[in-house]
């Protein structure tokens, strides 16, 4: 039976023998502002940026996550939170089959409780995807960071940071993690400024200028021009020069059977 009201909810699933912390004030597009009641340790307990709640509405929860505090007299205090996702609810009324996303809002005025540990568990758990684990989920130390390999993947992403905060070392550990999953698996690391070396030791094969070789015919006329002409009134005579240069050396370098032509036009064009 699916309920009008979050409230009546929390009662048809027998909540109520938990505490509500506090109800909704104000919705948003992907977040709520919410008041804890100022009389309650449980709801201090709440009061941090990275907590979780959990809201009824028609018939099922909504998990989101505290991302700023504030006081909002001498007796309250605010919180902002954004939505995570939402969950059904089993006979005891905590969370099960959570999913990211909602589909609904909660209405001004209703109750918000605390996500048990375990709840916390199946919101952040995988199920039985591959995954690679990065950490602990705030602010708890046993409940495990995941992220699915597939989807990681599967798309681009990014790890952000201000300086110092350990975007290196996270990175380092990412993909750690999935050459531990993906043991033949290659990835192709741009280092310009030589962080990731130690990091790696024999797992990884470095390549700088004392070690890369690259043939010359890999490079077309312009980067040779780069890289050997001179940037003087005379450069077009001499890139003319290193064109026919490098004409002659590929010409002499191709194979007996493939005509010489061929060679510098198709295999390795100036």
């Amino acid at each position: 039976m699916e309920l009008a009201s979050g409230r009546r909810f929390a009662e048809a699933t027998q909540i109520h023998a938990q505490p509500a912390l506090g109800q909704v004030l104000s919705v948003s597009n992907g977040a709520c502002h919410c008041r804890l009641s100022g009389d309650m340790q449980a709801a201090r307990d709440t009061a941090h940026v990275g907590a979780h709640l959990k809201i009824p509405v028609d018939g099922r929860w909504l998990v989101a996550m505290v991302y700023a505090v504030r006081p909002a007299d001498g007796r309250s205090l605010d919180l902002e939170a954004g939505f995570l996702g939402e969950a059904e609810a089993d006979a005891q009324g905590g969370l099960q089959s959570f999913v990211r996303g909602i589909s609904r809002y909660p209405a001004p005025d209703e109750p918000i409780y605390a996500v048990s540990r375990e709840e916390l568990a199946l919101v952040y758990g995988a199920g039985r995807a591959k995954t690679i684990d990065v950490g602990a989920v705030h602010p708890t130390h046993d409940v495990r960071a995941r992220l699915k390999i597939d989807s990681l993947l599967a798309k681009h992403f990014a790890i952000l940071g201000s300086s110092g905060t350990g975007k290196s070392t996270t990175t380092a550990l990412v993909l750690h993690r999935l050459l531990d999953q993906l043991p033949h698996a290659h990835i192709l690391m741009l280092d310009p400024h030589g962080e990731y070396k130690r990091a790696f030791g024999a797992r990884g094969h470095a390549l700088d200028v004392s070690t890369l070789e690259l043939p010359y015919w890999t490079m077309n006329l312009q980067e040779h021009c780069e890289v050997l002409v001179s940037r003087d009134d005379d450069s077009p005579v001499q890139a003319d020069i290193l064109a026919r240069c490098l004409l002659t050396a590929r010409s002499k370098a191709a194979p007996r059977w493939m005509p010489a032509g061929l060679w510098s036009t198709r295999r390795c064009p100036i």
